[in-house]
């Protein structure tokens, strides 16, 4: 789930010792170095399959990253984290951040904390129900400013991606701790196997600014659908809306 090259120091024989992760452009094929500029250039197949080439700078003693471009960075591998798709800021603090990973990791709620040159995880927060972890493929988070939030300890809504056949595209409400007070599915129709959604389905979330919509975006387009006087199929990415007042969709 990630696209980098990884540097090591071969200096002490058999014993190589790590230097850093450097992230590339997507899935790097070819390396170079330059010493006379003292560079170390990637060629990377990836990136919508145009290509790129990354272009790093060797630099003496310790590089830390700026404020402006931060790391994150949690404390060790017993606070793993990857595949982060879905970011919201804190209501509270200028200098948190949240975010959500998809389902390469146990659902969870990361808090980031920003103004530095590594952004730190200071918390990790399960996404559980009934005591029990829960695993989503979760694609978007929104601070909960609805009007269905609870009176204390109000959390965040996420979206889960459905795929078409074994999993529902679903937004689901979580309180402060990630216990989960409600879970909303599209209608059978459109999303449940056999409907019309296809493959890929929700892709971020958010909360309309008086608090009774939640809008997130259905990225595929829904199947059947034709132009009448070409045959061909209307390709359209979808923003759905959730009442929360009425319980239903537009």
């Amino acid at each position: 789930r990630g696209a980098f090259v990884a540097v090591y120091r071969l200096d002490q024989g058999h014993r190589p010792r790590f230097v850093q992760f450097l992230a590339t452009g997507q899935a790097p094929e070819g390396l170079l170095t330059i010493p006379s500029r003292n560079l170390f250039v990637t060629a990377n197949e990836g990136d919508d399959q145009d290509g790129t080439i990354s272009i790093f700078e060797g630099v003496p003693g310790r590089w830390d990253p700026s404020a402006d471009q931060p790391r994150v960075f949690s404390s060790g591998v017993d606070e793993p984290w990857g595949a982060l798709s879905g970011l919201a800021a804190s209501l509270r603090r200028a200098d948190v951040l949240y975010a959500v990973p998809d389902n390469a990791l146990p659902s969870s709620i990361y808090s980031i904390h920003v103004g530095e040159g590594f952004a730190r995880i200071r918390d990790r927060v399960p996404v559980t129900r009934n005591g029990a972890p829960v695993l989503f493929d979760l694609e978007g988070i929104a601070n909960d400013t609805s009007i269905a939030r609870p009176r204390t300890n109000a959390g965040f809504w996420l979206a889960s991606e459905g795929n078409a056949s074994s999993t529902r595209n679903t937004l689901v409400q979580v309180d402060g701790d990630g216990v989960i007070l409600r879970e909303v599915f599209l209608p059978a129709d459109v999303d449940a196997p056999g409907g019309r959604v296809t493959s890929n389905g929700f892709e971020g979330v958010t909360v309309s600014s008086d608090g009774r919509y939640l809008l997130v975006a259905v990225q595929r387009p829904y199947s059947g659908e034709t132009v009448a006087a070409t045959g061909l199929p209307v390709l359209h990415t979808r923003i759905a809306r959730y009442d929360l007042d009425l319980n239903k969709w537009d």
